[in-house]
């Protein structure tokens, strides 16, 4: 921090106590069950590089602590996609903020993001998701990837399909 100083320490988000619930052995296993058989109908099992996880927030398994996390001084909101894949590698990733300014790409920061986008709320849209699967195809694997995410509803429109279908990704 002493050779970075726009950055500050801030206190990360609890984990919502709705989605702990969903932690329980049979919604586990039950997604698992239906991640294998997607994999084997769609021949990935073998090629883990083709298996793609995306979220802008991060999960904690801890309830009663709270960990710091590092944040642009004076930005209120900032929200970062990152996406990789099973054997490591990463799809540049992309921040969403209320005000641009407060961060840009390929300045010295905390986190080197490749698009910041401007939002309302300063977290990811519909109109964001659909740009965002655009960005994911320009550096996936050539060949049928599998993109997992999570059930938001700004990730849930027929536009989005229609982008991933054309461009060999399975939602």
């Amino acid at each position: 921090m002493q050779t970075n100083p726009e950055t500050v320490l801030r206190k990360a988000e609890r984990l919502n106590p709705a989605r702990a619930q969903k932690l329980n052995k049979l919604i586990v296993e039950d997604h698992f069950g239906k991640l294998k058989a997607i994999l084997t109908k769609h021949d990935l099992l073998n090629f883990p590089e083709r298996i793609f996880n995306m979220d802008e927030n991060g999960c904690r398994l801890q309830l009663h602590k709270d960990p710091r996390a590092l944040a642009q001084k004076g930005a209120k909101r900032v929200t970062v996609m990152a996406c990789g894949n099973a054997v490591g590698s990463t799809i540049p990733s992309n921040a969403y903020s209320k005000e641009c300014k407060k961060i840009q790409p390929g300045k010295k920061s905390v986190c080197r993001v490749s698009i910041v986008r401007m939002t309302q709320k300063g977290s990811m849209t519909t109109e964001t998701f659909v740009e965002l699967i655009r960005h994911f195809v320009r550096f996936k694997p050539n060949g049928t990837c599998l993109l997992i995410f999570d059930g938001a509803k700004t990730h849930l429109d027929y536009n989005i399909c229609k982008v991933a279908e054309k461009n060999e990704v399975i939602l």
